[in-house]
């Protein structure tokens, strides 16, 4: 036994010397790999010097982290003088003081930190460019070598650049009240059409063939691929209302369905104002309610014609209580042509907001790669750039708007134009193509509604005041 336990003893001493040994081992490799390290470092090249030993190969310095463009227009932009600042208005649209403004808004949101590998675009490139890329026109690919930037770069740029608009400035499209909302039905109203408040239309932007076989859905009677963006503005050309997305081949009649729009002048959801409906007996139904800013207030006729708050809308809508159209081409009387007419005449507020936006922001009047998530982003922050124009003051170069002209200001019928008696009717759709509940928005049940009275008035006033001018150019040119 004692044996046994000699031997179990001097195992264990072993054992420790061993492991002793061995960390002593690697303490001195340790200490010899630093002090040769250092030893090359204290040197000069010649290495070799110690203990024969071919020197260490040095490590190869990164020449180049990104590729280096020169960007001939984002220094154009920096430079300051008379001559300069017009040029700066002519590639963004803005003026240096709002263009810093916005900048200052949006920065937190699109501004990147330097890294070892780069050094972040500044948020004021980024902003010009996608100005400058929307109010050009050109390509990705173009306007990024005009910058010095990459094309995943100005790709990126532009997102988040609308994405940040959208988020700081989307409350700049908003109905007008108080004040603004005054000015507006004062000025319809002098124009013939009292208690309305804005024009309604929609417009195309047009894309390259979508793949994925949805090529179908997007191909518009233009013979173009597109979607469709309907707009509602005012006198000013103010945008009040957008909705954008929806396939090229839908009719402007489904498109009103799409939006909150229409949600919100047809349900009952709060914050509404109550609005009344004229029976065939002439008796006013109640109980139907609306969302400001259609009937706030009403205006009642002399026939008893409850007149709310409306938009003017071309003949590809049905008639509703909240949007006048014109009437149809088949056994038009003097007093509906001189209405329709006059009707056409001030509709087209809404065909130079167009022309006005696509002219301002020429990227719309090219086709897209199809990304619809970043088109429609890009149509709502061109929006919200265009109001911002508006309310600042912002003169606008008339020239601008002469260059690029609405592809698709093609009026939807004869009844957006002037017309004679004699004018033919293909306006109004086939029967085949409405359904059973857009047949019941043109006429519900027993009663007919106010739009329809309030149009015969306004005819009807439109035509005394017709005839009465003509008398008066008559007696002075006698």
């Amino acid at each position: 036994m004692r044996v046994t336990w000699v031997r179990e003893q001097m195992a264990v001493m072993c054992g420790i010397l061993f492991i002793r040994c061995m960390t002593q081992i690697i303490m001195m490799r340790k200490m010899t790999a630093i002090q040769l390290l250092l030893a090359h470092v204290s040197l000069a090249e010649d290495g070799h010097a110690i203990l024969g030993l071919p020197p260490l190969p040095r490590p190869r310095r990164q020449r180049f982290w990104v590729r280096h463009r020169a960007g001939g227009t984002w220094e154009e932009l920096n430079m300051v003088g008379p001559e300069h600042d017009k040029k700066f208005r002519e590639y963004t649209r803005l003026t240096r003081p709002i263009f810093q403004r916005i900048v200052d808004r949006i920065s937190p949101r699109i501004q990147r930190l330097n890294t070892s590998w780069r050094q972040a675009l500044p948020a004021s490139m980024k902003f010009a460019f996608t100005l400058y890329r929307w109010a050009r026109g050109g390509s990705y690919r173009q306007c990024g070598n005009d910058f010095g930037m990459g094309l995943h770069s100005v790709v990126r740029c532009t997102e988040n650049v609308s994405t940040a608009l959208l988020a700081h400035y989307g409350d700049t499209v908003r109905w007008s009240t108080g004040a603004c909302l005054e000015t507006t039905l004062e000025y319809f109203e002098g124009k013939g059409f009292p208690r309305c408040f804005g024009v309604i239309d929609c417009t195309h932007v047009y894309l390259d063939k979508p793949r994925n076989g949805r090529a179908e859905a997007y191909y518009n009677r233009n013979r173009h691929y597109s979607i469709v963006a309907q707009v509602v503005c005012d006198e000013n050309l103010r945008i009040l209302d957008v909705c954008v997305g929806a396939s090229g081949s839908v009719r402007d009649s489904r498109v009103l369905r799409v939006p909150d729009l229409y949600s919100s002048a047809e349900e009952r959801r709060a914050p509404f104002t109550r609005r009344t409906n004229v029976l065939q007996d002439g008796t006013v139904r109640a109980g139907v309610e609306i969302r400001a800013p259609f009937t706030r207030r009403t205006n009642v006729l002399q026939d008893g014609t409850v007149m709310g708050r409306y938009l003017m809308r071309d003949a590809g809508y049905p008639v509703l209580p909240w949007l006048m159209t014109p009437y149809s081409a088949v056994n038009r009387t003097a007093e509906q042509v001189a209405f329709n007419n006059k009707f056409s005449a001030l509709r087209c507020v809404i065909e130079r907001c167009f022309g006005r936006l696509k002219g301002m922001w020429r990227c719309f009047g090219r086709k897209h790669i199809v990304n619809m998530r970043n088109v429609c982003k890009q149509f709502l922050a061109c929006c919200i750039l265009d109001n911002i124009i508006i309310d600042e003051g912002i003169p606008v170069d008339e020239e601008l708007l002469w260059r690029q002209a609405d592809e698709d200001e093609e009026s939807d019928g004869d009844d957006d134009a002037p017309e004679s008696d004699d004018s033919g009717g293909d306006d109004d759709p086939p029967d085949g193509d409405f359904d059973i509940d857009e047949a019941l928005l043109r006429c519900e049940g027993s009663f007919i509604y106010a739009s329809h009275r309030q149009r015969h008035r306004v005819a009807e006033r439109l035509r005394e005041a017709i005839h009465a001018h003509s008398d008066h150019v008559a007696r002075v040119f006698r």
